[in-house]
């Protein structure tokens, strides 16, 4: 497995620099850590036809051959054969997203094409923790895992996205992997039809809800399911300075809404998420989920800086079959990327999933469905857009995962709240309670000043 990892920075005036900051197996090239100025492509063209693409893929890995060390490091992973496996990961800065800048379209030349769909490369987009050391830097959870989606976006029916994640969680479990899921309907007729194949035993596993009927009530609802897989289905814009996720209510349904009524704000979403702590990926499967609003990071952004350790989003409004699509062929590979990494663990055990592949796979399916397609609509594959926090996703087992998690916490913020009293005495009585049944394993433990490594 090949890593390298590219630091793109901002130097406050507008100009933009990259470097090389590391690779894996660790390579050591001349310069490599010195910073070139980044010219990208002045705006981001309509990535319509497969010309327009390639050509702006080319222009991005131009744009990086400025820079010695990146330019070696992109010729391994280019030239990588298969089966090989290799991952490009970005690492942006807080003033560095680039968000006119697509990455996931980086193109080299034939028989190569673009790294993000050749099946032996994964582009993923790096964000630090707003709170690294003060928040667990691994996800307990206890079995079985829970998926939450929320699927009513209005003026689109959910059918297929609903059946693709039945079909999905119907398979993991097959295949062996403890999951069950609620999943929230705003179609009257499709709740009932979906409620009448549950009581046939068609439905193992998922349990169906009538969409809340307001933002406060999803919040709720996303605390009490405490799932460690959040999906959303819907609309998302931009409003008063706000990012927000549009769902349709039932009403909205029956009389035909061209809007929906339910608005969740971003900033409201991660409030929940880090009150919750439970959730390991969100999948805004929806249009603009991913596109930066003015002077705003984008959704998945915010949320992988500080809820959610995975965020996936779309660059630009997606149509409903792509999103479908997407969602089929992304859980199909994350599904089982997640249950080869989590079934062999013991209690206290930890483990690393990445599920870069799992997006790689599902853009790889949308390039091959837009090469079918017509020319106009060929860049869609690029869409979507994965963020995650540099320290990873790692998880681990025990049991009464919620428990353990508020314990954890309580005695962090016990100890950062004592921390200037500078007694050792107390900070280590303080942890003690750790050591109360069930104990919490010694490296999920903070230190005495409350925070964790």
């Amino acid at each position: 497995m090949r890593e390298a990892t590219i630091e793109i920075a901002d130097q406050h005036d507008g100009t933009m620099l990259f470097r090389l900051l590391r690779t894996r197996p660790a390579v050591t090239y001349p310069k490599m850590h010195q910073y070139r100025p980044l010219q990208v492509p002045a705006g981001l063209p309509p990535l319509s036809t497969a010309t327009i693409v390639t050509q702006y893929g080319e222009e991005l890995r131009r744009a990086l051959a400025t820079h010695t060390a990146v330019t070696a490091e992109l010729e391994q992973i280019f030239g990588t054969p298969a089966p090989g496996l290799t991952t490009l990961e970005f690492t942006l800065s807080a003033d560095a997203d680039c968000p006119d800048v697509r990455w996931e379209t980086l193109y080299g030349d034939p028989p190569a094409g673009f790294l993000a769909v050749n099946g032996r490369c994964s582009v993923k987009r790096l964000v630090s923790s707003v709170s690294a050391t003060s928040t667990l830097p691994v996800r307990l959870f206890s079995a079985p895992l829970k998926l939450a989606a929320y699927l009513s976006p209005a003026n689109v029916t959910a059918k297929k996205e609903f059946d693709e994640i039945a079909n999905a969680v119907g398979a993991a479990r097959q295949d062996g992997l403890d999951i069950v899921a609620s999943i929230y309907l705003g179609e009257q007729e499709l709740l009932d039809t979906a409620q009448e194949e549950a009581a046939a035993g068609k439905l193992p596993g998922i349990k169906l809800q009538q969409m809340p009927s307001d933002a406060v009530s999803i919040e709720k609802s996303i605390i009490a399911e405490s799932a460690q897989i959040l999906h959303f289905f819907c609309h998302g814009h931009s409003k008063a300075g706000l990012q927000l996720l549009e769902f349709a209510s039932i009403n909205d349904h029956d009389i035909e809404e061209p809007t929906g009524s339910i608005l969740l704000s971003i900033e409201r979403l991660t409030e929940v998420l880090v009150s919750s702590g439970s959730t390991w990926m969100t999948i805004l499967n929806s249009c603009s989920g991913a596109q930066s609003a003015p002077k705003m990071f984008s959704m998945a952004r915010a949320l992988a800086a500080t809820a959610s350790p995975v965020a996936i989003g779309m660059a630009e409004p997606i149509r409903d079959v792509d999103a479908t699509l997407f969602a089929s062929a992304f859980y199909a590979k994350a599904f089982s990327a997640i249950r080869q990494a989590v079934n062999s663990l013991s209690n206290g055990a930890t483990a690393t999933i990445d599920l870069g592949p799992s997006v790689a796979h599902a853009r790889s399916r949308l390039h091959a469905e837009a090469q079918l397609g017509p020319d106009d609509t060929f860049g869609r594959w690029s869409l979507p857009i994965l963020y995650q926090q540099d320290r990873g996703l790692k998880v681990c087992r025990v049991e009464n995962a919620a428990d353990m998690v508020r314990r954890i916490d309580q005695v962090a913020t016990t100890l950062r709240a004592v921390a200037s009293s500078g007694s050792s005495d107390l900070a280590d009585a303080v942890l003690a309670i750790l050591d109360k049944e069930p104990a919490v394993p010694m490296h999920l433990r903070p230190d005495r000043g409350g925070n964790f490594a």
